[in-house]
């Protein structure tokens, strides 16, 4: 079959060379199309309950779409000040995108005026006071109002706050260079904080691109350095250089005539396509140069090496495919779409290497000195070779290590942690952590999850009695016991201040009326100030449906973590089955519980992924060698390789995330190339020869390609190290030390293993 394929190839180069370079303009055409998706709820699966409660509450509460500037100034309530904030708030008002601006000046206040609770701006028409005197009365007021504490002034006083609703979700996707640029009018000596979802997706979009382009151009500069190394010459850079690029151009084409976008995982697609499939460029070329000073006949050299080693090549690629095919039944979108197009990439690469490359070599002059890195006698292969005979001299010591690092490792994995939320994206020095640091310490953050009561429309029930307010109460009161989280707002919230103030402002009546007819006079108050349409937020016009809004952060509060987290919502469904209300349907919802609620997908993604790959692979190298413990064999570097990445894990305090859960089926598909090469070279040698000369020959055979793709894995994957997201910091950081395992275990732990335990099916078989 490789036959026909290799004279096949050889026949056609020119067309085959043509027809390459056509579909690279073609899909260089479309891969323009490609857009960045920074939205972090798009890492959810669509059927994901939590996804469904948010958009519920979203289409019955309006957008939650919110942006905080939060102002830091040495006296917050000076005339300057205020100025400012009115300024920039006016600016705001104009913007098409946004729906209502809330800032101190507008905020809404609560006055008991002859006897009768009246809603009025904190400063109707606008006007700032200009003397002391007035400033500080108005200080007072916006401090003593409780509904406005930690929204638009800080509960110590000393910061302020806009806040500023969008219209809609979309409206947020270029608003922030537009507040950065009005904004920047007025900084000085006033600072200003801007956060919210918006905000932070623009960020993380602006992270993405500056990763794309500071990740991929040193893993070629990495890979063009390790290619020198290898090959010495301008054709063993270049034509790996132009397949790698190829492939990636193929991929991204291929991504934008579907449409599809790069998410904050699949950030990583280009970097993986890159360096992944340089392997089968320089397997093949360190074949070529093998091959073609047998015979001088350039042609059928090229050839040669194309039956030589196009098995391995297959193999690999299938390996590695197998490893992503894993992803691509995962549940979360965005790592499915990553596995299914890097996927692709290995496939396209693996046809480029054996197609294009060698008809390229068909066309270009043979070289006229040899590659010594490929030679027999060379430097590197009597490094192989000594190290051949030392690995079967000290085989104990070498399983004894390897053995103890096994161990080390299971006993550290039942201390990894498994982290979604999506500050855990960034480094502890970004502008980001940064604002949220300064506003959760001045107003205790923005995020927040929501408790929904909905009654059924044929219900007589609603909101406007004192038993259906009192079980929203329940709840609230329930929650602030936890004391886990920050204020909470609803409609109780505003019945209780407004009762407050019908009985002299005395705190102790902070408190929902003791009878129907007080609280329909609070009503009644509230519609005759027009304020029923500003609790939009936490009551519908129909009073059929409520909302409690928790801010998860407190300014006196420790972040809640994730146990406590995922505690505090189990307790909640008790709460909520325990204490039923007939005709009334409580559901919550939130991003920070769609986060939370991965995490089980992580963990069983994680071991479903592995296991899949594992099987696959598998089944690959047992199939490819007639034999089931050529399979098992087979799969040792990469066990090993696994116990380095948990065990890494463990000790180094990385956590498993939406990117780390998917090294170790990624690592199965790559790091098994190196093992199916060892064994293909080990079937080759004489069987007639001992077995620890047939081991030695193999590793002397195949120690070299597998260095110098271990290598440039090694050297593309650490590149990651250098981006601005964390997980995809540790990704690669993990993901080096995993191929290093991988590499150690086929190098060392295999052949060490093979003559300790001399497998008769191996030994003994057939020369493939």
């Amino acid at each position: 079959m490789l036959k026909k394929f290799a004279h096949f190839v050889v026949r056609y180069r020119i067309p085959i060379i043509v027809l390459s370079l056509l579909t690279t303009f073609i899909f260089m055409y479309f891969a323009k199309n490609i857009k960045i998706n920074s939205n972090l709820v798009s890492l959810a699966p669509e059927n994901n309950k939590e996804l469904q409660a948010l958009k519920r509450n979203l289409k019955i509460f309006g957008s939650s779409t919110y942006i905080m500037i939060s102002v830091k100034s040495d006296n917050a309530y000076s005339l300057s000040t205020l100025t400012k904030i009115k300024k920039v708030s006016d600016a705001i008002k104009k913007l098409p995108e946004v729906e209502e601006v809330i800032d101190p000046l507008n905020a809404t206040v609560f006055k008991y005026i002859f006897g009768m609770v009246v809603i009025k701006q904190t400063l109707p028409g606008g006007k700032i006071p200009e003397s002391k005197e007035k400033i500080e009365e108005f200080k007072n007021e916006v401090l003593s109002e409780p509904i406005l504490k930690n929204v638009v002034v800080s509960e110590n006083g000393e910061a302020l706050a806009i806040f500023i609703k969008l219209k809609n979700e979309k409206s947020g996707q270029y608003i922030r260079d537009k507040l950065l640029k009005i904004i920047k009018k007025y900084e000085g000596p006033e600072k200003f904080y801007m956060t919210g979802r918006p905000i932070i997706e623009s960020w993380v979009k602006d992270y993405m691109k500056r990763d794309i382009v500071r990740l991929v151009i040193p893993i070629i500069v990495l890979v063009i350095l390790v290619l020198y190394i290898n090959f010495r010459s301008a054709r063993g850079i270049i034509l790996p250089i132009s397949i790698m690029i190829s492939s990636i151009i193929w991929t991204l084409g291929l991504m934008g005539i579907f449409g599809k976008t790069i998410t904050l995982i699949g950030v990583m697609l280009p970097t993986l396509i890159l360096v992944i499939s340089s392997s089968y460029s320089i397997h093949f070329l360190n074949q070529y140069y093998k091959d073609i000073y047998i015979d001088s006949h350039k042609k059928r050299n090229v050839e040669k090496s194309i039956i030589h080693i196009g098995k391995t090549i297959i193999l690999a690629a299938l390996t590695t495919i197998a490893g992503f095919a894993a992803l691509s039944i995962n549940k979360i979108k965005p790592m499915r779409e990553l596995g299914v197009f890097v996927l692709v990439g290995v496939l396209f690469s693996m046809t480029l290497s054996l197609t294009f490359l060698p008809s390229i070599l068909c066309v270009i002059k043979k070289p006229k000195r040899k590659i010594q890195a490929s030679t027999e006698g060379s430097k590197m292969s009597l490094a192989f070779d000594k190290l051949g005979r030392f690995i079967i001299r000290r085989r104990y010591i070498i399983l004894g290590i390897a053995i103890a690092i096994g161990i080390w490792s299971v006993f550290g994995i039942k201390n990894i942690r498994v982290d979604t939320s999506w500050q855990r994206f960034f480094k502890k020095n970004s502008e980001i952590l940064k604002t949220q640091r300064f506003i959760k310490s001045t107003f205790g953050g923005t995020s927040t999850i929501n408790i929904t009561f909905e009654i059924d429309e044929k219900s007589p029930l609603t909101f406007k009695t004192l038993d259906t307010l009192r079980y929203i109460d329940t709840y609230e009161e329930w929650i602030k016991s936890k004391n886990l989280f920050g204020p909470t707002l609803s409609i109780v919230d505003y019945i209780k201040r407004a009762n407050q103030l019908m009985n002299k402002n005395n705190p102790e009546y902070y408190k929902l009326p003791d009878n129907n007819a007080d609280l329909l006079k609070i009503f009644l108050m509230f519609k005759m100030s027009k304020f029923t349409k500003s609790l939009g937020n936490v009551i519908t016009p129909d009073y059929k449906k409520a909302n409690i809004v928790i801010r998860t952060a407190g300014v006196d509060k420790p972040d809640i973590t994730v146990p406590q987290f995922k505690h505090f919502l189990k307790e909640l469904d008790q709460f909520i089955k325990d204490h039923p209300f007939k005709g009334i349907k409580v559901e919550r919802s939130g991003i920070d519980i769609i986060f939370v609620s991965l995490i089980d997908y992580l963990v069983k993604s994680q071991l479903l992924s592995i296991g899949i790959s594992v099987f696959i692979v598998f089944l690959i190298i047992s199939y490819t060698f007639k034999s089931f413990a050529y399979g098992l064999f087979g799969l040792i570097p990469i066990i090993f390789g696994l116990f380095l990445n948990f065990g890494a894990m463990s000790y180094f305090d990385i956590n498993l995330d939406f990117l780390t859960s998917m090294i170790a089926s990624i690592a199965v598909g790559l790091g098994v190339d190196n093992s199916i090469h060892y064994l293909i070279r080990f079937t080759k040698t004489k069987r007639t020869l001992p077995l620890d000369e047939r081991l030695r020959i193999a590793l002397v055979n195949s120690g070299i390609p597998i260095f110098f793709t271990s290598l440039t894995l090694v050297a593309g994957f650490s590149v990651l190290l250098f981006s601005s997201f964390k997980p995809i910091l540790y990704f690669g950081l993990l993901i080096t030390v995993t191929m290093l395992g991988c590499l150690i275990g086929v190098i060392f732990v295999l052949p060490a293993i093979i003559y300790l335990t001399n497998p008769k099916a191996i030994v003994k078989g057939k020369v493939q």
